[in-house]
Formats: structure tokens, sequence, C-alpha cells
């Protein structure tokens, strides 16, 4: 095992916490003796060289075109969540924070997901409505109406497989109620 003295320099600005620590063989005296206690080389495996053709990237988009066939029913499975998280909202009243919240975290894990999954517009949607339910000072203030409404637009847009941004319907859809959304958030005192 091998030992090694460590000599701190507090008033360095390099490494993590402003500390910048030297190594040195044990021979010198003036510092803070350390001894490894697990030696990290036998936790870690050496990678073999890759060659200059293997490119990460392709790799990476391989596995996604591999998985892509999944890509229609994970978004199916989060919109189950969002519907159930805007019923469970409705009944509880809109001021309700514990169902606001579960609706907006069903909401933002759909904008999350949206564009990798190959509904680019559909997490612009989600995107608004994370948006309407979380700008307001006062949430209870948020229409119904403007959340069922973009609840049925996700809803929608996944049932017609509307994955090209430039679907005139969706494109029409989505910015109208992004625009009122904007608007009502405007109208009433966001939060600071």
């Amino acid at each position: 095992m091998r030992q090694f003295l460590v000599k701190v320099d507090r008033g360095a600005r390099h490494g993590r916490g402003g500390m910048m620590a030297q190594r040195q063989h044990l021979e010198s005296s003036d510092g803070e003796r350390i001894v490894a206690q697990v030696d990290l080389r036998k936790k870690c495996r050496e990678l073999p060289m890759r060659s200059a053709a293997d490119d990460p990237v392709a790799r990476a988009e391989a596995a996604l075109q591999k998985m892509s066939g999944h890509f229609r029913g994970w978004m199916d499975e989060e919109l189950t969540t969002i519907d159930e998280a805007w019923k469970r909202l409705r009944a509880a009243g809109i001021a309700d924070d514990t169902a606001r919240a579960g609706l907006f975290r069903a909401a933002h894990d759909i904008k999350g997901q949206a564009a990798t999954l190959g509904f680019p517009l559909v997490g612009v949607l989600a995107g608004s409505l994370c948006a309407l339910l979380d700008e307001p000072a006062d949430p209870g203030a948020v229409p119904a109406v403007l959340i069922e409404q973009h609840v049925a637009g996700l809803k929608a847009m996944v049932r017609e497989d509307v994955r090209n941004e430039d679907d005139p319907v969706a494109t029409q859809l989505v910015g109208e109620l992004s625009r009122v959304t904007r608007g009502f958030i405007a109208s009433v005192a966001p939060r600071s």
C-alpha cells in the first residue's frame, strides 16, 4: 500500500471548496499523512480502446431507434397519469395544493419526454399547462376549463399520432392555448 503526504493549500482557488491538494511521497515532513484504505484501481475496469469508426452518438441513436416501437405506449401511459391527476384535481378543487402538484408533475414529465418520444408539440402544450399551474399567485383563480382544454389537447394530439411539428391543426391548437394561458397569467398577479 502506497502512502502519500498531502499538502493542502487552503488559499488556492483550484479544485473543490477552494482547496488544492498536492501529493508528495512520504519522505517530506510538513503535511498531513493520509493512508489509502481502498485501492480504487481494483474497483475500476479498463475499457478497451475504441476504433475511430466507433461513434457513440450513432450507437445512442441506434439504441433509440430500437426502443422507438415502445414510444407510443410510453406516451399513452403518461396520458393516463395526467388524466388521473386531472380527475383528482377536479374532485379536490383547483386550489388544492397536493392535487395541483400531482397534475403539475404529470405535465412536467410529459413536457420533458415528449420530444424524445416523438411528440414535440405535445411537449410544448404540456409546458403551457405547467406554466398555467405554477405561475399564477392565486392557484384557485385558474379556470378549470383552461386546464381541461390543455389535458384534452394533449390526449387528442397523441390519439391522432401528431408527430410533425408542422401539423396545421395541432400547431393552431397549441398556439391558441399557449396564447390564452399567457394572457391569463399576465392578467392575474404572477408568483414572485
